[in-house]
């Protein structure tokens, strides 16, 4: 019997990665506590923003990425100071 051009082998050639599954997206990164008292509720309440980030299309999640961290900066410019009083 003879080999069909679909069963010959390139010599030097070697097939390509076969597709499969797609990879479990990571968890969002937790904050680590502040201090004994326990994690900024300011740093968790913008880190919950994360967590919205399964539910939507990656060409949505740079846009929350780039919200988290201008949230972020300006927790951290803030830090050390009373956070303003709610009426």
């Amino acid at each position: 019997m003879t080999e069909g051009a679909s069963e010959r082998e390139t010599p030097g050639l070697r097939p390509g990665p076969r597709p499969g599954p797609p990879s479990p997206r990571p968890a969002p990164p937790q904050a680590a506590p502040a201090d004994e008292d326990g994690p900024d509720p300011r740093v968790q309440a913008v880190l919950s923003d994360l967590e919205k980030l399964a539910e939507l299309p990656v060409g949505e999640h740079l846009a929350v990425y780039e919200r988290v961290h201008a949230k972020l900066r300006e927790v951290l410019q803030t830090a050390g100071q009373q956070p303003p009083e709610t009426p």
